[in-house]
């Protein structure tokens, strides 16, 4: 996780020195989709990149500190790595529509007196379709949006022994944002969103569909969380 940050610092001051440089050879450096032309606000882009999060699953997390015996416990928030792609179309000067799926992955290591260090580790898919509005006018590099999706996580949980058990889960999510973009050349620009959500789940079952529990009370684990990210990337206009 230490190195992703420094890779993202790194994407984050790139995108920062270009876009100053290009501010400063070429004022009049636009968008092509930003034009008086009406048929030139029906723009189609595709993005892509990598991010981070923090995400709170409190099912997960009561259910990872159960598995430890030395004391260490897993925090409440925990940063989870992101990847991601999209495709939007702006159907009016003003508004955008963005289909985005993003791949959220985390492992945590569980501390066992009797058997040492071994990982768990859990991934959410996590398809969006989101709504968009310009803020400004419809030259604005600024953007903020909402939506929801389909929601479908799978957990690796590593028994004693070394032997795997996954688990999976579904649910819905919804999600708001706000995107900047910065130039790079003539359709190309540097992207750069911050995001929350919210995702309701289902418990997580095996493909028996026996439950995941844990406890004197056997309690069901699902994966519903909540989250906040940070997302750098390239958007490219066609």
């Amino acid at each position: 996780m230490r190195m992703l940050r420094k890779l993202l610092f790194m994407i984050f001051m790139a995108t920062y020195l270009v876009n100053g440089q290009s501010i400063g050879k070429n004022n009049t450096h636009k968008m092509k989709l930003n034009s008086d032309d009406t048929n030139d606000t029906h723009t189609f882009s595709v993005a892509g990149g990598i991010g981070i999060n923090l995400v709170d699953a409190p099912d997960l997390v009561d259910f990872f500190n159960s598995l430890t015996t030395t004391g260490k416990r897993v925090s409440t928030f925990n940063s989870a790595f992101e990847c991601f792609g999209s495709a939007d179309y702006r159907v009016s000067p003003m508004w955008s529509i963005k289909l985005e799926y993003s791949y959220l992955f985390n492992s945590v290591n569980i501390s066992n007196s009797d058997y040492e260090n071994y990982e768990n580790s859990y991934s959410v898919h996590i398809p969006t379709i989101l709504i968009q509005r310009y803020l400004g006018d419809k030259d604005s590099p600024f953007r903020v949006g909402a939506g929801f999706g389909y929601r479908y996580s799978v957990l690796n949980y590593k028994l004693v022994g070394g032997f795997d058990q996954n688990y999976y889960s579904k649910g819905i999510g919804v999600k708001a944002e706000a995107e900047l973009h910065t130039p790079f050349g003539d359709g190309l620009f540097g992207y750069i969103t911050g995001d929350v959500g919210l995702n309701f789940m289902s418990n997580y079952k095996d493909k028996k569909g026996n439950y995941l529990i844990f406890g004197q009370s056997q309690k069901k684990v699902n994966m519903n969380f909540y989250s906040i990210g940070l997302k750098f990337g390239l958007i490219y206009y066609i």
